[in-house]
């Protein structure tokens, strides 16, 4: 068989005995020194190699669980968890001493949940306070907001994004000196198209004329 230009002589798989395929990226080296066909293969011939492990506690044979690394297995010491836990009683632990919580005990013979609650407040039957927030009023339309809403900016300082769009439209408004029609002299004033959206700032920095009338008229005295 060939591959990438190199006579490649092929190999079988050290444990299932399957030939080995050449892959499109296999140079001569790479090839040669694979040995198994898949990574499956090599962990089993790796747990092969290995002789059974003894439960620490009742001297059981631990079984070989061959989703787990062979570096895991030998550092496994219990053959379950019920020998684990009988080993080390500290793993168990007494239960909370909070009436109705059969949860272990971590520190201060609380659980995890009520010994976190004496941390923050003091009290490990304390209930989850709430954090109050200041009523903000919008610097658009002057309106009270939840500063906690779904649709609240990030500043904080409008209610929603349609205030907040129309708050700048009326800064652009004040920075942009006013405009005259180029025919009549009568001063521009910004469209309101139907579906209530004011003209754009740039379209109405590029408009000349106020209607099509004197544009027409202003084309007609320049043809003449």
């Amino acid at each position: 068989m060939t591959g990438r230009r190199i006579q490649i002589e092929t190999k079988t798989c050290e444990f299932c005995g399957r030939v080995l395929p050449i892959k499109p990226k296999d140079t001569l080296k790479t090839y040669t020194e694979r040995r198994f066909c898949n990574r499956t293969c090599k962990r089993e011939w790796q747990y092969s190699c290995l002789s059974y492990r003894h439960c620490k506690l009742c001297n059981k044979p631990i079984p070989k669980d061959t989703s787990l690394s062979p570096y895991l297995y030998m550092k496994t010491l219990y053959c379950s968890t019920a020998c684990k836990t009988a080993a080390n009683p500290k793993l168990t632990g007494s239960p909370c001493c909070v009436k109705g919580c059969i949860n272990p005990s971590v520190a201060k013979k609380l659980c995890w949940k009520h010994y976190r609650c004496f941390l923050r407040y003091g009290d490990p039957l304390a209930k989850k306070k709430k954090r109050l927030y200041p009523i903000l009023h919008c610097k658009q339309c002057n309106e009270p907001f939840n500063p906690t809403g779904e649709y609240v900016l990030p500043n904080k300082l409008f209610c929603n994004g349609k205030c907040y769009g129309q708050y700048i439209r009326d800064t652009q408004a004040t920075l942009f000196p006013e405009k005259h029609c180029e025919h009549c002299n009568s001063p521009l004033v910004r469209k309101i198209y139907a579906c209530g959206q004011e003209e754009s700032f740039a379209m109405f920095s590029q408009r000349r004329f106020c209607n099509r009338k004197c544009s027409a008229k202003s084309r007609g005295n320049t043809s003449k």
